[in-house]
């Protein structure tokens, strides 16, 4: 069972994200006024059933995108500033932050005109290197060993999504 509170403000990926569900990977935003992105849990079947074609586990309508992860929730992201998502009731809290901050925070990037990327990026004496590819291509072993084995000091910036801010 998801375990809701009260909102907090986090920040990922350059925002400010107002959460309703504890999210331990991200760090709590010193900016608590500014909200750019709400996460919220809520009712969406009677939407997901008006919208989903049979066979396939996404709907994309204007700028809302949909989707549904079977035994684990339905997600919904609207305008670039929201997510609402319906959780199964006895799914996996891992596999529902997965998404969460994987996929639907990649669609809200998208929707605000930011370009995600799938990948893990480090420091190494002050500059950072990205590493891109499909899942299961090495990005986040190679930069696993970029932390373990050199002897520079290393940084993980990010794994699995990425954005590039100006």
């Amino acid at each position: 069972m998801i375990h809701t509170r009260e909102k907090v403000m986090y920040k990922a990926f350059g925002l400010n994200v107002s959460s309703e569900i504890s999210l331990p990977e991200l760090t709590t935003a010193d900016n608590k006024n500014q909200c750019d992105v709400t996460i919220e849990i809520g009712d969406l079947s009677g939407l997901w059933s008006m919208l989903a074609v049979p066979n396939e586990s996404y709907v994309i309508r204007g700028n809302l995108v949909m989707f549904e992860v079977p035994n684990t929730a339905v997600y919904a992201m609207e305008n670039g500033s929201k997510i609402t998502i319906q959780p199964q009731a006895d799914c996996d809290e891992d596999e529902l932050r997965l998404y969460l901050l994987g996929t639907c925070m990649g669609a809200i990037m998208m929707q605000r005109k930011v370009l995600p990327l799938h990948g893990s990026a480090v420091v190494v004496n002050g500059k950072a290197y990205a590493f891109v590819g499909e899942s299961g291509a090495g990005k986040s072993t190679l930069s696993w060993v970029k932390l373990r084995y050199t002897g520079y000091a290393v940084l993980l910036l990010a794994s699995p999504l990425m954005i590039l801010l100006p």
